[in-house]
């Protein structure tokens, strides 16, 4: 199995920087690393086979659903016209949808619905193509819900539309950046009927394993926050909602998408050959987060220090030129602050949650998740990353008439890693 053309494209693109950013780590933090790579490895390997045995034993249900009626086919957050969903892809969605693959199977005492969007005849004639799918969705969610309080999501229900429509930066630097860049799906945070919205193909893994962290309670979002923003718009003083959980929940979504990659990615599924996969799949993922980070500043106008320098400079442009109409914030800033200090998150993980990846929902774990950021978003080494970044980004805006540079200069998109399922 590989990556994705885009993917591909993306990483030869970035070759040029690979070695020039990001310290080693030391024996002591490697083996912690491991040590946490390996109940990854156990948990992604057992619910494989979980998967493959469901599947043998005919327990994944799977059947066509076609209605005359486009209304009882379109979920009602499409239909009332939720802020997150882009208008453009919403009318092609209640356009072009002429019907379900429906998917169901029981995970322990969740029952979980999986509806892909059927919008042309090319869909109709190649059903098989969403089997590739939902094998990962559904090992996903096996290791997802043994994290999960069992209260969220009892019934889990998720739509999949593949439209081809790709987040891009605007072609006008006074354009706010919004859903229409950034967001790719909605989702409920725990309840106990849950659902899933996704509605463009690209980085479709990716962001369904980020909607469960809320829809499955996997992350903070339903806690009071006002003082824990009022402490972040202390060290970062801009015009921004921060909620930071999206920080949270984007920096384990592409962390968990690069290790079940590279686990379909080796051929044995041996765990030496996923620890090498995993880590060369992590190491993309820091280096592109860098660079979407430098280059969505730039874009703004803003280098990275002026989002908390003191100076009067910073103070004034970050004034007016830092806007978001989405959480970028946390998308794509802090998200790359933890993704950096990967290995020193996953062991903070580790130690501060209840499990690795439930985040404790503590007023002492939010001070705590604080202080980490608080020690690591000036660190040396990452500031000077960073200015190699600068360099290397404006090495690509100046090839930008070449197409190929326009994959990287011009893509919105969070994670790097993505398999080819088609």
């Amino acid at each position: 199995m590989n990556f994705s053309e885009e993917s591909e494209d993306i990483t030869k693109l970035l070759l040029p920087i690979f070695d020039a950013v990001l310290v080693k780590k030391s024996p002591l933090k490697q083996k912690k690393l491991d040590n946490i790579l390996k109940i990854i490895y156990n948990d992604i390997k057992l619910a494989d086979r979980w998967a493959s045995a469901e599947y043998a034993m005919n327990k994944i249900r799977s059947y066509l659903k076609k209605d005359a009626s486009k209304e009882k086919l379109i979920p009602s957050w499409l239909l009332n016209e939720s802020k997150y969903i882009p208008d453009f892809i919403r009318d092609y969605i209640t356009k072009n949808l002429d019907g379900y693959m429906v998917y169901s199977c029981k995970i322990g005492e969740r029952e979980v619905e999986i509806y892909f969007g059927l919008f042309n005849e090319s869909d109709f004639n190649s059903l098989g193509k969403f089997d590739k799918y939902i094998k990962k969705m559904i090992i996903w969610l096996k290791i997802a819900f043994q994290y999960a309080p069992s209260m969220c999501s009892k019934k889990l229900k998720i739509y999949g539309f593949l439209t081809p429509f790709q987040k891009k930066l605007p072609g006008n630097q006074f354009t706010t950046l919004s859903h229409n860049h950034c967001n790719s799906a909605v989702t409920t945070s725990c309840t106990p009927h849950g659902e899933i919205i996704i509605y463009r193909k690209e980085e479709f893994l990716k962001v369904f394993i980020h909607e469960t962290f809320h829809t499955l309670g996997l992350d903070f979002s339903n806690m009071p926050l006002t003082n824990f923003n009022n402490k972040m718009a202390q060290l970062f003083p801009i015009n921004s909602e921060f909620n930071l959980f999206e920080a949270y929940a984007e920096f384990w979504a592409s962390t968990m998408n690069s290790l079940i990659s590279a686990y379909f990615l080796t051929d044995k599924k041996e765990e030496e050959e996923f620890y090498l996969y995993g880590e060369f799949c992590i190491r993309f993922e820091q280096i592109f987060s860098l660079f979407q980070m430098i280059k969505i500043l730039d874009f703004m106008g803003l280098t990275y220090k002026n989002l908390y320098d003191n100076d009067n400079i910073s103070n004034s442009i970050r004034r007016y030129l830092f806007k978001e109409k989405t959480n970028v914030f946390a998308y794509y800033i802090i998200k790359s602050v933890l993704l950096y200090n990967n290995a020193d998150f996953m062991v903070w993980c580790k130690k501060h949650n209840n499990s690795l990846l439930l985040f404790n929902k503590t007023n002492h774990n939010l001070d705590a998740f604080i202080q980490f950021i608080i020690s690591t978003y000036k660190n040396p080494q990452f500031l000077r990353d960073i200015e190699k970044m600068h360099v290397f980004l404006k090495k690509q805006k100046g090839s930008i008439s070449e197409p190929k540079y326009n994959k990287l200069t011009k893509t919105m998109r969070m994670s790097l890693c993505e398999i080819g399922l088609n």
